[in-house]
């Protein structure tokens, strides 16, 4: 599309963005043929980000089967400065919804009419509270279970200029959760009479290592948008099994990161990192077990240009039903100059009834197998490497935290 000339310069720019929104506007009343009323957040779009926020949610622990909870509890403890939030559903960039669902919200409409709930805030989010008393922790002593709402939030991991809480400007120099956080935890472990659940919202890795002795539980929910509030209710109360897996490396420590001003790749994201994580890229427990079987290959010679074709047999071993991320990852067994340790090739969701196995297929397309050289072109990889599939990244860390044990094949190119 053009921009009109006819006007002076600067009026033409609001000109062309009012055109552009005009006709984007009459293409979904076309398109729809109702009104756009009942286009835009219409109850499919609403229920569209429910499923997407709760397929997000990533169930790192889960010990001694804690979630899901049942519905007909009896005294649940919804706290944490994030419980309540709609600021922290929405994270850095958004649209603005008329009706966000917070978490406290999503709990309150999930359980039982005879469930007593409590709420209470307990925490400031990023310093420590104003008023020395505080009754929160003690709430905790008569809960059946304690749900800890904490993380961040686009005021302490946002835009330069809208990171008002941070000192940094928005810049992560930890990785760690604020100390008052911290601190509202541990006095709540220290109260609890039953299961400590941590629900984590963040854009980012954060160090979780001190609490995750303290709870039986943790989820990480990244900031899941206008729905998050049911999403995760959905979760911990057993209407959806959690299926989300890590996008991104939770490492134990800033220690195992390369310094800021140091631009080699060397130890920077699961493709080059060689320390083991907190938690694993692509990690993601369920309620229920997979196993990975019987990997087969089209052929085992790769010719330039071809794509990759395998086969791999997944069985839902547990007794819901449940629906993991297949991930294939490529190794060379000689490694290049710089070369990345792994590489995530292509990956699939795979849902199963309890007890029920299936053979899928899968193709790495012959562009996703050139590999860029010291000298930025692309080439085709040469000599031996590990294809691996499983559910998470292949490494030992991966399988003591409880991913599935992946299945090898030597590949040639």
């Amino acid at each position: 599309m053009d921009i009109p000339t006819r006007y002076k310069p600067g009026e033409q720019v609001k000109d062309y963005r009012m055109l552009r929104y005009l006709i984007l506007n009459v293409c979904l009343l076309l398109v729809a043929q109702q009104p756009l009323a009942e286009v835009i957040h219409s109850d499919k779009h609403i229920q569209l980000a429910r499923e997407v926020a709760t397929k997000s949610i990533v169930l790192l622990k889960n010990a001694n089967n804690t979630l899901p909870l049942a519905k007909t509890i009896r005294v649940p403890y919804v706290t944490g400065p994030f419980a309540a939030s709609s600021d922290m559903l929405i994270g850095n960039y958004y649209g603005i919804s008329d009706s966000l669902v917070t978490i406290l919200e999503g709990i309150a409409a999930k359980v039982s009419l005879g469930t007593s709930l409590n709420y209470r805030s307990g925490a400031l989010p990023f310093h420590k509270n104003i008023n020395p008393l505080n009754w929160a922790p003690n709430v905790a002593k008569t809960a059946d279970a304690v749900i800890a709402v904490v993380g961040l939030s686009a005021d302490m991991e946002g835009e330069e200029v809208d990171a008002i809480a941070s000192a940094a400007r928005g810049d992560r120099v930890d990785i760690s959760l604020p100390p008052n956080q911290v601190d509202y935890v541990k006095q709540l472990a220290e109260n609890k009479k039953g299961p400590l659940i941590l629900v984590v919202a963040s854009g980012s890795p954060v160090d979780l290592s001190e609490l995750l002795p303290l709870a039986e539980a943790v989820l990480w929910i990244g900031y899941p948008g206008e729905q998050g509030g049911n999403a995760v209710a959905d979760v911990l109360f057993g209407d959806a099994n959690p299926s989300g897996h890590l996008p991104l490396t939770f490492p134990k420590s800033l220690q195992d990161l390369p310094a800021y001003d140091n631009y080699s790749m060397a130890g920077r994201t699961y493709k080059f990192m060689s320390a083991p994580a907190l938690y694993p890229f692509g990690f993601g427990l369920s309620y229920t077990t997979f196993s990975f079987n019987q990997l087969k290959l089209e052929q085992r010679r790769i010719d330039e240009g071809s794509p990759l074709r395998f086969s791999v047999e997944v069985e839902n071993t547990g007794t819901v039903p449940g629906e993991t991320v297949l991930q294939a990852y490529l190794s060379a067994n000689v490694p290049g100059e710089n070369e990345a340790i792994t590489q995530l090739k292509v990956f699939q969701r795979v849902s199963l009834a309890a007890k029920e196995k299936r053979r899928v297929e899968l193709i790495i397309d012959s562009k996703s197998l050139y590999i860029v050289n010291e000298a930025g072109a692309r080439v085709w990889p040469e000599g031996e490497y590990t294809l691996a599939v499983g559910n998470s990244l292949p490494s030992s860390r991966s399988i003591e935290l409880g991913a599935a044990e992946h299945q090898y094949q030597v590949v040639a190119f």
